[in-house]
């Protein structure tokens, strides 16, 4: 039971970078670690801060 959370957190954090880099998020290697540590409360805030963020405007 216990190695599948730590799969599971290990894919998520995996997700999580790979999302926060593609939407331009701060630290994006600072959400994945905190998702990697504490999963069941870095997932939920890492989800609500990515609906709330507005990325830059793109320059041509």
């Amino acid at each position: 039971m216990a190695s599948n959370t730590v799969w599971l957190a290990l894919i998520s954090a995996g997700f999580v970078y790979r999302d926060a880099t593609r939407q331009r998020l701060p630290r994006p290697l600072a959400w994945a670690g905190a998702v990697l540590i504490f999963w069941i409360v870095a997932l939920p805030c890492y989800l609500w801060q990515r609906h709330h963020h507005k990325p830059p405007a793109r320059l041509l």
